[in-house]
């Protein structure tokens, strides 16, 4: 599919999608869309729709208004005065953030364990049409991996994508951001042409830091593949001047002290197949929305087309003086609407990660996460992510698009927003975004001794083995 097509069938057709899904043999013709009723006793939401000019604003003053419809974790911030919104009942554009049906229907399944069959080499967002609430557990912990993978599909659907990222990060409530730069690329290997070897090949990611240049060595390098094996994980070090071989575990470290993970990317970049649900249910609840569309159309170079986010990036409190003695990282220009969302509890299969219990947050029109808690094994919350959902304008018609997130880090304290510059999507394999420009030689720093880069070349062989290239 190219770029063009992508982008059109990801434009907004209607609001209302009804899809039909098939379970135990009936068919049940649901309204992914559909508003749930509001818990009684929430507080005044205007209503765009209606007239209203403005949204209310949330402080800790009247918290107890709109707990009902928050994730705890942003009330008890809202409580502590450390965050406040303007909360309305629904946007004051809509069609910025509806995604169009698929036009077929998707041809792998999801087990009970998470794995699809059969495997899907091109995608579409969504790959599953998610049935109602009231089914099976079994039911339930099969449409709870098909939401997770209907997240995924937001990527996977692009096939070759990179994202310039700008990450601000905040000591205190007060203090000043400092920032840095990154590039995220990511290709589906399978989705551009290449035939699988001894595992199924997903996704090949590359995270580099870009500035200040102290940072600029630091790069990510994760393989991913489908089915429970673990991620390949590769670290290269500018303190070291080395890179070094990782478990799949340590996707749920930060980048460094303060930063994101490789997991918290898109608000939830986790393995579907290592993580088991515990429950799911669909609950009405205020997100953030960002109502100004992201850059223009893009610019087509090659098999690559290309999105400047001129406007509509987040807009900082520090930067605008919106929330009057509000901490300097809430998003400003950001507007908390009533959505309907998939609320995911899953505990993780690997033993090892860090990330024992989490909740994930998913829009049900959009399929993006919008929330996320994670707890550790001693049942402390480890950190919160507050996703931002936006939309790219293409030819006059609009794509929800992931705009941004707030990184709240319980274990140090930091507070960081993650916002996308710029992003890029291709058909094909292009310079610098090649298949070999993913491999753990690619990202070994200057300098290395020999030692790291026999390291380097012997993983490279057993990746090249296990991919078939």
């Amino acid at each position: 599919m190219s770029v063009q097509r992508y982008m059109r069938c990801l434009a907004t057709q209607s609001l209302c999608v009804l899809v039909a899904h098939v379970y135990m043999g009936s068919a049940v013709c649901i309204a992914e869309d559909m508003p749930l009723a509001l818990p009684s006793g929430i507080g005044p939401l205007p209503d765009f729709r209606k007239g209203a000019k403005t949204g209310v604003f949330v402080t800790r003053e009247h918290i107890d208004k709109y707990r009902a419809i928050l994730p705890r974790e942003v009330s008890e911030l809202i409580a502590q005065n450390e965050f406040a919104c303007e909360a309305a009942l629904n946007p004051q554009r809509p069609e910025l953030f509806e995604r169009a049906a698929p036009k077929e229907a998707s041809s792998p399944k999801a087990s009970n364990d998470g794995s699809l069959s059969p495997i899907p080499v091109k995608v579409g967002v969504p790959i599953f049409s998610v049935n109602s609430e009231d089914a099976t557990e079994s039911e339930r912990r099969r449409r709870a991996y098909e939401v997770l993978w209907n997240t995924h599909s937001v990527l996977w659907a692009m096939r070759s994508s990179a994202y310039a990222l700008r990450l601000t990060i905040f000591k205190d409530p007060k203090a000043t951001g400092k920032q840095a730069e990154f590039a995220v690329q990511r290709v589906y290997p399978q989705s551009l042409g290449v035939k699988p070897g001894h595992l199924e090949p997903l996704f090949r990611e590359k995270i580099s830091a870009i500035s200040p240049q102290v940072l600029s060595p630091l790069t990510w390098l994760t393989l991913r593949f489908l089915g429970d094996v673990d991620d390949y994980v590769w670290v290269s070090s500018p303190i070291i001047s080395k890179t070094r071989q990782l478990t799949g575990s340590n996707r749920a470290d930060p980048i460094f002290t303060g930063a994101f993970s490789p997991d918290d990317l898109f608000v939830w970049s986790g393995k579907v197949e290592l993580v088991e649900p515990k429950e799911i249910t669909r609950v009405p609840m205020l997100v953030p929305v960002l109502e100004v569309p992201m850059g223009a159309t893009p610019v087509r170079n090659g098999p690559c087309e290309k999105i400047d986010f001129t406007s509509g990036q987040l807009i900082l409190n520090e930067q605008s003086g919106r929330f009057r003695n509000g901490a300097s990282w809430i998003p400003s220009n950001v507007r908390f609407v009533v959505r309907t969302v998939w609320r995911i509890e899953v505990t993780s299969k690997d033993p090892f990660s860090l990330d024992a219990y989490q909740v994930v947050y998913v829009d049900a029109l959009t399929h993006q996460a919008v929330y996320r808690s994670v707890w550790g094994h001693d049942g402390r919350l480890r950190r919160f992510v507050i996703g931002v959902l936006g939309s790219v304008v293409v030819g006059g018609s609009y794509q929800p698009a992931w705009a941004g997130q707030i990184l709240l880090s319980s274990i140090d304290g930091g507070r960081s927003v993650l916002t996308p510059t710029s992003l890029e999507i291709c058909d094909e394999f292009v310079p610098g975004r090649a298949l070999k420009d993913f491999d753990p030689a690619a990202i070994s720093p200057q300098g290395g001794d020999d030692e790291s880069h026999q390291r380097d070349a012997a993983a490279q062989e057993h990746q090249e083995h296990l991919s078939g290239e």
